[in-house]
C-alpha cells in the first residue's frame, strides 16, 4: 500500500494541469506517493496531459480516469477516494498548485505522531488572473485562519465548520483515508469541500499550521467557485444556510448513533 494518495479532480483545466502536476512530483518525501487524477470529461486538452505524464511516470506512481459524460465534483471526487490505496489522502484541486516541497512530509508526520488528529491543512496565497498574487503587497502575506477564530472558536469543530464558515482549506487538505468518509449527503452540495471537511471533524481533531502551502488559482471555472452559491442571493443565503446546517445536524446524529453502537 503507497503511504500517501494525491487525488486531483479536473474540469477543463488544462492551461493549468502541468504546473499542479509538477507540484506534486516536485514533492521530497520518504515514503510512497500514488498520484489519481479524475478527468470530469473535459472538452479541453487535459486528456493528452495526463496521457503524457502516465507514459513519463508510470501506472504504479500515476494514473487517472475520464469520466464517459460530465458527472460534477462530488461524483468525480466520491470515485478518486474509492480507487485511493494509500493510508492517507492529499487533496488538489487540478487548477491550484503546491508551493511547499515538503508539504507531504510534515503533514503525513504529523498525523503519524497525532493519532487523535484526522486531518491537517494549511493557509494559502491566491492568484487571480492578470492581477497576480492577492492580498496585495500592502496587505497581508497570506490567507490564513483569521486570529478571532482561533482566539475565541474551535474553528474546526463539527459545529463551527456546519456555520459554512470554511476554515479547512481545499487544497491543503490531507487526511486519513477513511473508507466510509464519503457519504451519501455529500450529493446535497455543489461541491465536496464543506461535507468533507465537516465529516472529518466528526472522526478527529483537524491541524492547522499558519503558512501557505498553495496557491489558489481564483478564476469563474473554478471548481470550488460554485455556480450555486452564485445564485444564491442576500434574501435565500440564510434560508439555503440553515438547510445545510440541518443536514449536518441529522448527519452528527447518525453518526454519535454509529458510533454508541461499537
Amino acid at each position: 500500500m503507497s503511504s500517501v494518495t494525491v487525488i486531483i479532480p479536473n474540469y477543463n483545466f488544462s492551461e493549468f494541469l502541468d504546473t499542479t502536476l509538477f507540484s506534486v512530483f516536485s514533492q521530497i518525501t520518504n515514503f510512497d506517493v500514488q498520484v489519481l487524477v479524475g478527468d470530469d470529461s473535459s472538452q479541453d486538452q487535459s486528456a493528452g496531459i495526463l496521457t503524457r505524464f502516465k507514459k513519463f511516470y508510470g501506472q504504479d506512481k500515476f494514473d487517472f480516469f475520464i469520466n464517459t459524460e460530465n458527472k460534477g465534483e462530488v461524483e468525480t471526487v466520491k470515485r478518486l477516494l474509492s480507487k485511493a490505496k494509500g493510508n492517507y489522502i492529499a487533496y488538489l484541486d487540478g487548477d491550484d498548485y503546491w508551493i511547499d516541497p515538503y508539504k507531504l512530509q510534515k503533514q503525513f508526520d504529523f498525523l503519524e505522531s497525532n493519532p487523535e488528529f484526522s486531518a491537517s491543512s494549511t493557509g494559502y496565497l491566491t492568484l487571480e488572473g492578470e492581477y497576480g498574487f492577492c492580498p496585495h503587497p500592502e496587505g497581508d502575506l497570506f490567507f490564513g485562519v483569521p486570529e478571532e477564530f482561533r482566539m475565541d472558536k474551535d474553528f474546526t469543530s463539527p459545529e463551527f465548520i456546519s456555520t459554512g464558515r470554511n476554515c479547512v482549506y481545499a487544497s491543503s487538505r490531507f487526511f486519513r483515508n477513511y473508507e466510509d468518509l464519503f457519504q451519501p449527503y455529500f450529493f446535497e452540495f455543489p461541491y465536496s469541500d464543506w461535507p468533507m471537511n465537516y465529516e472529518l471533524s466528526l472522526r478527529g481533531k483537524i491541524n492547522y499550521d499558519d503558512y501557505p502551502s498553495y496557491i489558489y488559482r481564483k478564476h469563474s471555472n473554478s471548481l470550488t467557485h460554485p455556480k450555486e452559491i452564485e445564485k444564491v442571493d442576500e434574501t435565500n443565503l440564510k434560508e439555503w444556510l440553515d438547510q445545510k446546517s440541518l443536514i449536518f445536524t441529522r448527519r452528527k446524529e447518525e453518526f454519535q448513533k454509529n458510533q454508541n453502537k461499537q
